[in-house]
């Protein structure tokens, strides 16, 4: 039952989102409900956590790389290529002679 319940809860999507905590207690209220000693509860709740982390990490690299595609799809300028123009108005900006 308790197997059940950990692959359940490990696949499920919803563990993106909860905090450590919020992991942590679930964690711990699964595993007394199952009435499993406390090692077993202690790696219980730290792989709930890990596996928490892997997800939000992943999720976040993959919401990373979705902009980042859109952004070059509507072919916007990213902060480097407005930062180059900057340093490239000032340079020329110099260069132009001082009496104008």
């Amino acid at each position: 039952m308790f197997e059940i319940l950990r692959k359940a809860l490990l696949a499920g999507v919803g563990v993106t989102y909860l905090t450590k905590d919020k992991i942590e207690e679930v964690g711990k209220k699964i595993a007394q409900d199952a009435k499993v000693n406390e090692a077993e509860g202690r790696k219980f709740v730290d792989e709930l956590v890990k596996k928490s982390m892997e997800a939000k990490d992943s999720l976040e690299k993959t919401v990373a790389d979705k902009i980042q595609t859109a952004v070059h799809a509507m072919n916007l300028p990213t902060r480097k290529d407005v930062d180059d123009l900057k340093s490239r108005i000032a340079e020329l900006e110099a260069n132009l002679p001082k009496g104008r």
